[in-house]
């Protein structure tokens, strides 16, 4: 399992986000990537993981991060 790690990789973000998409990873901010399963609520601009960390929503990104996050919940409800 690949809790609580931190993983830093040399890539084109946004290459890298369009071939992870299908895996339910979405961008929160520049240059980062969150797992959809593993949010517990989003308030405001403060995505709010399970494993109790708190990441920043970027405001340019909520409106696509949360489409993101609807669909997700939709295709696993």
């Amino acid at each position: 399992m690949l809790e609580n790690e931190v993983y830093e990789y040399s890539y084109v973000m946004e290459k890298l986000a369009d071939e992870l998409e299908d895996y339910e990873f979405a961008v929160n901010c520049r240059g980062n990537l969150v797992n959809l399963r593993h949010i517990v609520k989003i308030k405001g601009y403060d995505i709010h993981m399970d494993n109790g960390q708190i990441l920043a929503l970027s405001q340019k990104r909520v409106a696509k991060f949360k489409e993101k996050m609807n669909e997700f919940i939709h295709h696993h409800v």
